[in-house]
């Protein structure tokens, strides 16, 4: 790669957002750059383990399924990505990149770096890592048999309960608080398992054993404590926005979410953003496909002024 290239958009992330954008700007043939950190396009959908069944044009059994998708689509277009590439610095208002292989100038920005994962902080993790882990496949035998705790009150949380307690002997569901942002259904379905047992106004707050995981202990908001035999835990306590290379140069919330207009234009007004990382937003895929579409309709006017 030259030392320095110009691109009329740079879209940072090639997950649902991204390669949306990308899509819809090598349509309307604007000269663009998909870069990606990854060795390959799909962002977070390779960690979806669980059916699609929510995305109006098909049905996917799961993540990896739409990725391998949205790969297939990006290369017979000819996408212009770039792959193994991290943005180790972006100047937003003068839209200088620099990247690990060099740098990049653009007119237009789309940030589409969606989320990571949350992970809990609790002193002694570390000694027993190998019974804490944060997704159990459906097609696995771990923990088959065994006592579970799922910590977490979210869709994730909650489905990952209801696929364990398919092949263990007892599943906790732990939540910090009495209100679950997880779908009614999925609760209802949890409840109706005769092995399971929903915690609330709970939080972790030790990890006992010998040389495997065999004991935690709970605290409540009350400071009231409560022991539970449990051989393995998993975490699902939410994400992360991917987004403090961006702190400073746009306007965020407090959690570190984009702040976006309808256009999906950020308080600087040559970039854009999309997907999980924004305010307001939903954390879905197919609002990550929209506003990925509706950032490069955007981006096109802004383009025709120059």
């Amino acid at each position: 790669m030259p030392t320095s290239e110009s691109f009329d958009t740079v879209i940072i992330g090639a997950g649902p957002a991204g390669a949306s954008c990308a899509l819809e700007l090598h349509e309307s043939r604007v000269n663009y750059l998909l870069v990606e950190r990854a060795s390959s396009a799909g962002g977070q959908l390779s960690e979806i383990h669980n059916p699609l069944s929510n995305l109006a044009p098909a049905y996917w059994p799961n993540g990896p399924a739409l990725k391998a998708s949205m790969t297939e689509m990006l290369a017979k277009i000819g996408c212009n990505l770039r792959l193994n590439t991290d943005i180790e610095k972006v100047d937003l208002k003068s839209g200088w990149l620099v990247t690990s292989s060099g740098e990049l100038k653009a007119k237009t920005i789309l940030l589409a770096t969606g989320y990571r994962l949350r992970r809990l902080d609790l002193a002694g993790l570390r000694d027993f890592a190998e019974s804490v882990c944060y997704h159990v496949s459906s097609g696995s035998d771990r923990y088959s048999g065994a006592t579970v705790a799922v910590v977490g009150g979210g869709d994730n949380a909650v489905m990952q309960a209801i696929e364990l307690a398919d092949r263990c002997s007892k599943v906790y569901l732990i939540n910090r608080t009495d209100k679950f942002k997880s779908r009614p259904d999925l609760l209802l379905e949890l409840r109706n398992r005769s092995n399971t047992e929903i915690l609330v106004d709970s939080k972790v707050s030790e990890l006992g054993g010998n040389s495997t995981l065999e004991w935690l202990r709970l605290a409540s908001a009350s400071g009231k404590q409560r022991r539970i035999d449990a051989c393995g835990l998993v975490v699902k306590i939410g994400f992360i926005p991917n987004t403090e290379l961006f702190a400073g140069q746009t306007t965020m919330d407090s959690s570190g979410h984009i702040l976006i207009d309808q256009n999906c234009q950020t308080s600087v007004g040559s970039t854009f953003a999309a997907g999980d990382i924004t305010n307001p937003g939903y954390p879905r895929i197919a609002t990550a496909l929209g506003q990925g579409t509706l950032a490069a309709k955007a981006i096109r006017r802004i383009l025709e002024r120059h």
